[in-house]
């Protein structure tokens, strides 16, 4: 398979996730049922088998919460009973040619056969709808909201209980629910019992861990992408995914009601519904706004605010109409509806994936993933209330698909910065040979009367001025000149003409008279100080300007480079002397003037050259 079907890789992938998570325990043999009011499991070995579900057909007493005296008829003759398969709710009962209404009260009975022991027995009794208790050989062992015969009487809540139980042969199991404020009433879960090593903590504490585990990892890239906006300013996607990650962990906070109850031990089981069924329709807004910022062209507008006005009907809805008609009626209709928006916007991810935007295929399968077990979750439930809880796996899918995205554009970004840093460098080099053909002397390697101006004009501007080294592999300045106030400073600027340089030329060529001048800008490199300016004026002329040297500094400077000059040099392994002369000018550092200052050294040199003739003839 190539790269491309790596989206179609991972949706396999979560698929037979979702397959392995939604399995069953397997058995060697069936597990035993109850049949008549009666469970006879003395064959069955918590040790060897694992938790029993009691399930099977219970006695059931319609619209009887039987208690105290009355409780013994809950465990009469079997021809004096009717019978509920339990787990189903009682909607899905008929009495007299009619079904059973969602609202109303009911009792469960059910004795259970067991085999001698004498280890303690767990009992797990799961959260039901909607307020219920458990009563074993007459003792209550686990109450959720409290029961009654009317909706003033009954108080609804969802909480998973597990208790100890003695391991008597013959257990007498009282179940009592009503319900006034769901589409549905009744044990919808099995009861179980187990050893205790089955059974506590909670059998449900695998589901609460892998909830906790999906409620951290929302919440955390949440806060991620939330923080991503202020840091790096990219825009209201980043801020609408980390919105919709938080919705989601609170969402799934709120169908783990263990775990919501343990966090917010306050909150009422109506508004725990109303808060969840709010969670849900907020993430379809903020889905729709983040697909419109990530992929602007294909999703439109018009997708964004039908995901924002049919949402805040439902949540209008769900908090202003009484619970039951939400559940039955409103939350069917608006769940039809969301997925109608869910598929648009699947659609408009598939229009981006042809057009090659990046990331759009992964998003397609993430999107679509989350789709479809939002549709199990939502429909699928309403007529198999066991079936898992797949959305969480489903938007992991669409987490993944942001991951690689955000991979895309991090990986685009480091090769853009890559390709800008390498044009950068290739600007920085085609600026410094520019500055070395604008300023420096081609053959010798030294400024040239151009950078001399500059760095005089530089002089008369700056308080502190900073010299550029006479070095040929750099024009900015090697090192700053002694700081001081320019005009507290002398300058002076030495004035360099070879003598009878015309003659190396005519006797040796051209070439040699080259080599000549090269080694006289070596020596003058050699001979000044890192920041002292090296220029070549042209033809056999050279100029070394001095900051902080006084007229004598000058004149001694002058005296050492024409003692250095008068040396042999080495011009293609042929030693010549070379004679030069040197003028010096010397002004106060506010009154520095190029021109003048060339003028009053050529003078000086012209004096030099004609003293040295004349000591040269005597």
């Amino acid at each position: 398979m190539s790269h491309r079907d790596a989206p179609l890789r991972l949706a396999l992938v979560v698929l037979i996730g979702v397959t392995g998570c939604a399995g069953t325990q397997r058995r060697d043999a069936p597990p035993p049922q109850a049949r008549g009011g009666v469970l006879d499991a003395r064959q069955w070995s918590p040790e060897r088998d694992g938790p029993l579900e009691l399930a099977g057909e219970w006695r059931f007493h319609w619209q009887e919460l039987l208690a105290g005296d009355d409780a013994a008829r809950c465990f009469a003759a079997a021809e004096e009973a009717d019978f509920a398969e339990v787990p189903h709710t009682w909607d899905e009962l008929e009495r007299e040619g009619a079904a059973l209404p969602a609202e109303g009260f009911a009792t469960y009975c059910l004795t259970v056969l067991l085999a001698e022991r004498d280890e303690p027995l767990m009992i797990y009794v799961p959260r039901l709808r909607t307020a219920s208790d458990l009563w074993v050989d007459g003792i209550r062992v686990a109450q959720s909201g409290r029961v009654g015969t009317s909706r003033g009487s009954s108080l609804p809540r969802r909480i998973d209980h597990v208790s100890a139980i003695a391991a008597a042969p013959r257990i007498e199991l009282m179940l009592r629910v009503s319900n006034y404020h769901f589409r549905s009433g009744g044990p919808h879960k099995a009861i179980r019992i187990g050893a205790p090593i089955d059974l506590e903590p909670l059998p449900d504490g695998r589901s609460a861990a892998l909830t906790a585990f999906f409620v951290g990892a929302f919440v955390i890239l949440g806060v991620y992408h939330v923080l991503m906006h202020p840091l790096r300013r990219r825009g209201i996607g980043p801020v609408a995914f980390g919105g919709l990650c938080l919705v989601m962990a609170l969402y799934q906070l709120t169908r783990e009601n263990n775990l919501f109850a343990t966090v917010f031990p306050g909150v009422s089981w109506q508004s725990e519904i109303r808060l969840e069924y709010t969670m849900f329709a907020l993430s379809v807004t903020l889905a729709a706004v983040f697909l419109r910022a990530t992929y602007p062209r294909e999703v439109s507008l018009a997708l964004v605010r039908a995901c924002a006005l049919l949402p805040g009907l439902f949540v209008v809805a769900t908090w202003a109409l009484p619970l039951l008609l939400v559940t039955d009626q409103v939350l069917l209709a608006f769940q039809l509806c969301f997925a109608a928006l869910g598929a648009w916007g699947v659609l408009s991810i598939a229009r981006a994936a042809r057009a090659g935007r990046p990331g759009a295929s992964w998003f397609f399968v993430g999107g679509g993933l989350w789709l479809l077990t939002g549709l199990v979750d939502g429909l699928l439930l309403r007529v198999v209330p066991n079936a898992p809880r797949l959305l969480p796996f489903g938007f992991m899918a669409l987490v993944v698909a942001q991951a690689v995205l955000l991979a895309i554009v991090q990986a685009r970004s480091a090769t853009r910065t890559k390709e800008l840093s390498t044009s950068l460098l290739s600007l920085a080099s085609e600026k410094l040979a520019l500055e070395q053909v604008a300023y420096r002397d081609p053959l010798t390697g030294l400024d040239n009367r151009r950078r001399l101006d500059l760095d005089v004009e530089r002089l008369r501007e700056e308080a502190e001025p900073a010299w550029g080294s006479s070095t040929p592999d750099a024009v900015a300045p090697a090192a700053p000149a002694p700081a001081a106030s320019t005009g507290t400073r002398p300058v002076s600027l030495l004035y360099l003409d070879v003598d009878d340089f015309k003659e190396y030329n005519d006797r040796y060529g051209h070439e040699v008279g080259d080599q000549v001048l090269i080694e006289i800008a070596r020596i003058l490199r050699e001979e000044s100080r890192p920041y002292d300016l090296s220029v070549r004026l042209g033809g056999d002329e050279f100029a070394l300007l001095l900051v902080g040297v006084d007229e004598v500094g000058a004149r001694a400077q002058a005296r050492r480079l024409e003692q250095r000059l008068a040396e042999p040099i080495d011009c293609g392994g042929r030693p010549l002397r070379v004679s030069a002369s040197i003028g010096t000018a010397t002004v106060p550092g506010d009154q520095v003037d190029i021109g003048e200052m060339l003028r009053r050294a050529d003078a000086s040199m012209y004096r030099r050259k004609g003293e040295r003739k004349k000591a040269k003839s005597a």
